[in-house]
């Protein structure tokens, strides 16, 4: 008698968890969103090795083909349905609204909206056009660039997959690079001992410098001793033992409207923009002191200011109102 053809053949490692580069916090009004961090938040038996807030973890892949365990796509998500859309660039696959299905009549090519958690029936469409950064999903943040890596840790008890999503150009591009330059000095990039590491980086979004962390692959080995790990035999292991990366909605990088709005309110309080208030309020009215200014603006500490005022403008005019000898154009 044979095995069962199609089952006794498969296999599968599990994957033992998850490892995220940021965490949900709470502002001021009690609504949570996703915010990164300068360390890889990690789940307990990871943090029995490392710390609870480490910046570098010793990792190896399992497997050659880098389109398995460092899939990178466009990818839209939903809550409900899980991933919705992913393209490449130039085709995509789609579950679409079936309400909202149209095709053309020179190609046929059928094309729809992205299904919602309302749509009555739902299809997937495997080839329809992808136009990357210009798809209206993209500019409306409910698209990304995704990286989903998966990648095995030696030191943490276990025997299984460890998976890290990341939307980052900087940090994608700094895995492509070294991943290409260990396979080309080496000739293989699986079961290779390597450092994943989060390191800080000036970056310079729409011409305003700023540090962000992102990740790098690193080697705790000397040169010579990686060329003599090398150069010993190893297997590889199928790519079929690769447990789905797709199958869960990385949510601290697909942040709610609630939060995203949340996320909004809260940056408006940092203490660059906090203290730039006080300032202007200090010349306009004379507050000395962050107590004076809260008593007036109704609020316990300066953190609130904002939030319970909603934006900077709103902010002014509530404290104008208690000032209404100064004329309107004495008001940013």
């Amino acid at each position: 008698m044979s095995p069962i053809h199609g089952l006794s053949e498969t296999r599968r490692l599990p994957r033992l968890g998850k490892i995220h580069l940021g965490e949900k916090v709470t502002n001021a009004r009690g609504v949570e969103y996703p915010k990164a961090t300068e360390y890889f938040v990690v789940p307990d038996e990871v943090a029995k090795i490392y710390g609870a807030q480490p910046t570098s973890l010793d990792i190896m892949f399992p497997v050659e083909d880098e389109a398995i365990f460092a899939s990178q796509f466009y990818r839209a998500y939903s809550q409900t349905r899980g991933l919705v859309c992913k393209g490449d660039g130039e085709r995509a696959a789609r579950l679409i609204d079936v309400a909202t299905k149209r095709g053309t009549e020179d190609t046929g090519e059928i094309t729809g909206d992205i299904a919602t958690a309302q749509a009555k029936a739902v299809e997937w469409v495997d080839d329809i056009p992808c136009p990357g950064q210009a798809c209206p999903y993209y500019q409306k943040k409910q698209c990304r660039e995704l990286m989903m890596l998966q990648f095995i840790l030696p030191r943490v008890p276990g025997l299984g997959i460890w998976q890290l999503d990341t939307s980052s150009y900087h940090g994608m591009v700094n895995v492509n690079s070294t991943l290409a330059m260990i396979r080309q000095m080496f000739g293989r990039v699986s079961g290779i001992p390597l450092v994943l590491s989060l390191e800080p980086m000036e970056v310079a979004p729409e011409g305003k410098k700023k540090t962000v962390r992102v990740l790098q692959l690193r080697s705790r080995e000397t040169m010579a001793d990686m060329l003599k790990l090398t150069f010993a035999p190893l297997p590889e292991l199928p790519s079929a033992v690769m447990p789905a990366a797709e199958d869960e909605v990385p949510v601290l990088l697909y942040p709610t409207e609630e939060e995203r709005q949340a996320q909004v309110e809260d940056d408006q309080t940092t203490p660059e923009t906090l203290l730039g208030f006080k300032e202007w309020a200090k010349d306009t009215w004379g507050y000395e002191t962050w107590e004076d200014l809260c008593k007036d603006m109704g609020v316990e500490k300066p953190a609130q200011i904002l939030t319970m005022h909603e934006t900077w403008p709103n902010a002014v005019d509530y404290l104008a109102s208690k000032h209404t000898e100064v004329v309107a154009e004495d008001i940013p």
